[in-house]
């Protein structure tokens, strides 16, 4: 699935968190299932973390949900690796986190209907045990509605 950024900013970095392999000593099961993206940006004083799940269904299923709760710990072992070997410097800074999930359709079903969403009203959004889940359906997704 590939999804367009468009009008970045040049301090955004995409991390593909399934290549980082970071969890590789454990045994398979729920803690191994994290998302597909970090995106990290820096701007006001601030860190950025939008954590990204693709899907090409939107569904009510609730893996993403948990693909998305269990990958903070990547951010955490992210500025942890960071702090340690730039010693603290300038990685003390707010951390706004956010959860988005995109997805390519709405649901599996033939879409009859020839008028979309305005993407102005976008996103939904959902609470899911104490994280709020920011749901987008589409390819071409403005970064600030993700940040």
């Amino acid at each position: 699935m590939k999804v367009e950024l468009p009008s970045t900013s040049s301090s955004l970095i995409a991390i593909d968190v399934q290549r980082l392999n970071h969890l590789s000593m454990l045994k398979d099961g729920n803690w191994k299932k994290i998302c597909d993206y970090l995106l990290l940006s820096v701007g006001e004083g601030k860190l950025y973390a939008c954590f990204v799940e693709l899907k090409k269904t939107l569904t009510d299923e609730r893996r993403y949900r948990e693909q998305l709760r269990r990958s903070l710990p990547v951010l955490e072992y992210l500025r942890s690796v960071c702090a340690v070997h730039y010693e603290n410097i300038g990685f003390g800074q707010e951390c706004v986190v956010t959860y988005n999930v995109i997805a390519l359709k709405r649901s599996d079903r033939f879409d009859k209907q020839s008028v979309r969403s305005d993407p102005g009203s976008w996103p939904e959004v959902e609470d899911y045990k104490g994280i709020e889940i920011r749901r987008f359906v589409g390819s071409r997704i403005p970064v600030h509605k993700l940040l």
